[in-house]
C-alpha cells in the first residue's frame, strides 16, 4: 500500500520541493495539499480512519495561523509524524521551545528553503525507521491504576504501581507482581505527584526567567562599570567631577552586589521552595486504556484517553517542569 502524504503550504516552490523528496526517498508515494490552516485541518479531519495520511508537512507561516497552533490541534487526534517547514527565525525557535518541546518530530523542524538533504533525515527517521514521536520523561511517582467493574456487585480491579516515564501520549507502569489486565482495558490511573508540579511547574522552573533576568542585570552591570571607569580615567578630573564620578562608582558598585545578592536570594528560595513540593505530594487523576503489557504484566504502557483540553495542558506544564 502507498505512503500517503499531505502538505499544509502556501508556498508553490515548497511544495514541489518536499513532494520530490518524498516521492524520491519512497517511490509511490501520494501526496496531496492544502494552502491554508482551514483547509489542512479540514481535510486531516474528513481522513481520519483508514485514509489518514501516513505524515503531515505543516508550514510555520500559513495565512491565516501560524504551523505551531495547527499542529497542537491536529495533535489531538493525528497519530503519525508532522514535519513542519520554516525559515529560520528566533519566533520559530521560541514557539517550537515552548509548545512542542515534548515531540521528536515537530520540534526537530526542517528549515526552508527546503532542502532534499534536511526533509530526507526526517523521513528516514520517522517513516522509515519508525523512531518514536513523543518525547518520554523518566520520573518515580506512585501510582494507582482502577479499572471497571464487570459485572453488578464485582469489585473493580485494582493495581499499586510505580509510574516510571510519562509522555503527552501516555505514561509506563511498573509493578512488583505481574497485573492481571489485558490489551485496550481501560483504567483511571492516579499519580501522586509533587505540589505544582501540575497546575505549575516546580518552583525553580517557575523562578528560571527571574533567575535569568536578573544575572542578566548583574553580568551587565559588572561588565560595563570597568568599560565606563577606564573611559573616564584618560580625562582630566576636576575636583567636584573627581567626586561625582566617585559617586558614580560607588552607586554602580552598590546596584552590581545588589543584583547580585537578589540572585543567590532567588535561588536559596526557589531550590527550599522545590524540595518543600518533592516532600508532598497529591493526587492527579487521568483516563488511560492498556497499549502493552510486558515481563508478565509487570511493566504496562498505556495510552491516553481522549483528554479535555485543560488536561492537555496540564500535562504539557507538568512535562515542561520535567524537563527544566
Amino acid at each position: 500500500m502507498a505512503i500517503t502524504v499531505h502538505i499544509i503550504d502556501p508556498s508553490k516552490p515548497s511544495l514541489v520541493m518536499s513532494s520530490e523528496v518524498f516521492k524520491d526517498k519512497i517511490p509511490g508515494t501520494l501526496v496531496s495539499f492544502s494552502l491554508t490552516a482551514k483547509d489542512g485541518l479540514a481535510h486531516v479531519l474528513s481522513k481520519v480512519g483508514s485514509e489518514t495520511p501516513d505524515a503531515l508537512v505543516v508550514d510555520f507561516n500559513l495565512p491565516d495561523a501560524d504551523g505551531v497552533t495547527l499542529i497542537k490541534e491536529l495533535r489531538k487526534f493525528y497519530k503519525g509524524p508532522i514535519f513542519m517547514t520554516a525559515y529560520p527565525d528566533k519566533i520559530v525557535d521560541y514557539a517550537v521551545q515552548e509548545e512542542l518541546f515534548h515531540y521528536h518530530d515537530a520540534c526537530c523542524w526542517v528549515p526552508k528553503p527546503v532542502r532534499y538533504e534536511a526533509l530526507e533525515a526526517r523521513i528516514e527517521q520517522f517513516l522509515v525507521n519508525r523512531h518514536r514521536l513523543g518525547k518520554r520523561f523518566d520520573v518515580s511517582f506512585p501510582s494507582l491504576l482502577v479499572g471497571k467493574g464487570e459485572g453488578r456487585g464485582k469489585r473493580a480491579p485494582k493495581f499499586d504501581g510505580e509510574l516510571i516515564n510519562i509522555s503527552m501520549g501516555g505514561l509506563c507502569v511498573g509493578f512488583k507482581d505481574p497485573a492481571k489486565m489485558k490489551r485496550d482495558e481501560e483504567f483511571i490511573i492516579t499519580m501522586g505527584v509533587p505540589i505544582g508540579a501540575i497546575e505549575g511547574a516546580t518552583a525553580i522552573s517557575a523562578l528560571k526567567p527571574l533567575l535569568t533576568t536578573v544575572q542578566v542585570t548583574a553580568n551587565v552591570i559588572a561588565s560595563s562599570a570597568p568599560a565606563k571607569t577606564a573611559a573616564k580615567s584618560a580625562k582630566k578630573f576636576t575636583p567636584a567631577q573627581k567626586a561625582k564620578e566617585a559617586s558614580r562608582l560607588k552607586e554602580e558598585l552598590k546596584a552590581r552586589k545588589g543584583a547580585l545578592a537578589t540572585v543567590k536570594a532567588a535561588e536559596v528560595t526557589a531550590k527550599h521552595k522545590a524540595a518543600e513540593n518533592m516532600a508532598k505530594l497529591q493526587e492527579y487523576k487521568v483516563k488511560a486504556t492498556v497499549a502493552w503489557l510486558s515481563d508478565g504484566g509487570r511493566t504496562v504502557g498505556l495510552q491516553f484517553a481522549k483528554i479535555p483540553d485543560s488536561q492537555r495542558r496540564q500535562i504539557e506544564v507538568f512535562l515542561k517542569g520535567l524537563s527544566a
